[in-house]
């Protein structure tokens, strides 16, 4: 029987250091697993008897009060990412172990510079 592995996506805003590193001492010491490749994103692997969204969320803000913060229970279907070249390895590794996704990360296009914009 295949062990069912719930995936969880954690957006917030900026968080400090010590604040991330306690958050990762919390995942650490349920045993979750956990990548950090954008500022104020992660993605966690969480088995049925492990925190779900509601318990990460509530340590989430133990550790960084007040801060807004969305955590996702998912079903990867599709995807899509462009990551900088010092983390595009250490990612794609973590996608294809952990998440059992075949990464394709391209170049953005050069005329892409970095920022926003909208209306």
């Amino acid at each position: 029987m295949a062990i069912h592995v719930r995936r969880l996506i954690v957006i917030s805003d900026p968080i400090s250091v010590d604040q991330q590193r306690s958050f990762i001492q919390w995942l650490a010491s349920r045993e979750m697993g956990w990548s950090h490749w954008l500022t104020g994103g992660w993605l966690l692997n969480s088995l049925p008897e492990q925190p779900g969204a509601t318990e990460v969320r509530d340590n989430f803000l133990r550790i960084a009060p007040n801060t807004q913060v969305v955590v996702f229970e998912v079903q990867v279907t599709d995807w899509a990412g462009w990551l900088a070249t010092h983390s595009l390895n250490g990612a794609a590794d973590w996608l294809r172990t952990q998440w059992g996704l075949a990464p394709v990360f391209l170049p953005p296009p050069q005329n892409v510079l970095p920022g926003h914009g909208g209306s």
